[in-house]
């Protein structure tokens, strides 16, 4: 609210979590040794499940709306009043399904869905707002 009050833009960084909100890091997926992403909360055992869970019904809403899961993070970020987002790409193909998250619009249910799925994932975080242990 103090944001939008004062015209403050936030831009949301790791907008696709590190991968995990493109959905190529399935429930059984092995990470390297070292691995950075083993230092972000979301990739902790405990909560990875939760994740996986999350996404299975996301895949739902991303099918209904004809888009991956990755461009339907990308919609309901930007959908956010006030609010820009960071989207990495590792090469073209990936920067171009990106940019078309920008044309998606999700109806009022979808977002509400999603704000309640991703509370499954979110809600039994700490209360420390930084995502990484480093």
């Amino acid at each position: 609210p103090y944001c939008l009050k004062n015209n403050i833009t936030l831009l949301a960084y790791s907008s696709m979590a590190q991968g995990l909100l493109t959905g190529k890091f399935g429930p059984d997926h092995k990470f390297a040794k070292g691995d950075h992403r083993f230092r972000n909360k979301l990739f902790e055992p405990e909560n990875y499940e939760r994740v996986q869970k999350a996404l299975e019904k996301l895949r739902s809403i991303a099918e209904a709306n004809n888009v991956t899961l990755g461009q339907l993070a990308l919609a309901w970020i930007i959908s956010r009043p006030g609010i820009c987002a960071i989207a990495g790409a590792r090469n073209a193909e990936q920067a171009a399904q990106n940019a078309a998250a920008g044309n998606v619009q999700l109806s009022k249910e979808d977002l509400a869905a999603i704000d309640k799925i991703g509370k499954t994932v979110t809600d039994p975080l700490d209360d420390d707002p930084v995502m990484w242990s480093w």
